[in-house]
């Protein structure tokens, strides 16, 4: 018979039903990681329940290699009343962060005009050894070219967060983009030009020869009204979805390299995105400008 580790390797993390049967494979941590997991399901299904994938990534996350600190901080979200506040990951931490930024920005609504916009690129990039191609110089690139839109006055504010989107497990490639939402007087074809060409521009010099240029792709959309506006809002704010890719692999793939590529997302994450902040903001939609706002910053 082959060894713990190595059964426990091949389980199939988004089944927690598995998990449960096969606890005798699990190491001490994740026994209780997925004791606690069940415990919020059972308890808080409200919470929790809200978003169908829940289950699913809480069982990707207390498998993996990921932090032990995160993970047990995820895992043990809502327990004595403390929330894990992981909202890139935590459907309910995600939730509580959209009602606190939609009560923020409403009062802005009134003020400005207002544009939903999707700064992209096509393809992806391979985000494990030995490619390890970073998100940070796309992630820069979008927020460079902003503030440049801002400092000649090409846009009155923004506020945006930085994604990435996971395009397989096998091969690891991941999507790096951001969403905003920007205050402008108009939008037309020179500004999305302007916008565009300093992508382009900023994310080439970042990336420098080191890596993949991947070609930019721009999305804008005028936010209509007033319940639109709160839609953007809430969209700005959600988990990151790990399983999707992993539903589409799990029935093909070599389910030790699935896991292990879950792990090398998981940790790659932590590297490159867990010391940056999570939400941006500048000019008329920085929360500490009186024009559109009252409270504190988000």
């Amino acid at each position: 018979m082959l060894p713990n580790f190595t059964r426990r390797a091949s389980l199939n993390r988004i089944d927690l039903d598995l998990l449960h049967r096969n606890q005798s494979l699990l190491s001490p941590l994740q026994r209780n990681l997925l004791k606690a997991v069940q415990y919020r399901l059972q308890t808080y299904p409200q919470r929790f329940g809200r978003d169908s994938t829940y289950a699913s990534t809480a069982g990707l996350v207390l498998m993996s290699d990921w932090d032990a600190k995160n993970r047990h901080r995820f895992c043990h979200c809502c327990i004595r009343n403390k929330r894990c506040r992981l909202w890139k990951f935590c459907c309910h931490c995600a939730y509580t962060k959209q009602n606190e930024i939609v009560t923020r920005y409403l009062p802005a609504f009134p003020k400005g005009n207002f544009w939903f916009v999707t700064l992209s690129f096509k393809g992806g990039l391979r985000f494990e050894v030995p490619h390890d191609e970073h998100p940070l110089p796309y992630w820069d690139a979008a927020r460079m070219a902003l503030r440049e839109m801002l400092a000649d006055y090409s846009i009155d504010g923004a506020l945006w967060v930085e994604e990435l989107y996971i395009r397989s497990y096998l091969p690891l490639e991941v999507l790096p983009h951001c969403h905003a939402i920007i205050d402008a007087t108009e939008f037309a074809d020179d500004a999305k030009e302007k916008l565009t060409g300093s992508i382009i521009q900023f994310s080439s010099e970042q990336v420098d020869g080191d890596g993949v240029e991947l070609p930019f792709d721009l999305d804008v959309k005028p936010i209509l009204d007033q319940q639109h506006f709160i839609n953007c809002l809430r969209y700005l704010i959600k988990p990151i979805d790990l399983v999707t890719a992993y539903s589409q692999a799990i029935t093909t793939a070599d389910r030790v390299e699935l896991n292990q590529a879950v792990d090398s997302l998981l940790n790659g994450h932590l590297l490159h995105c867990f010391q940056r902040p999570q939400l941006m903001f500048i000019g008329s939609l920085d929360p500490k400008r009186k024009r559109h706002f009252l409270g504190n910053p988000a």
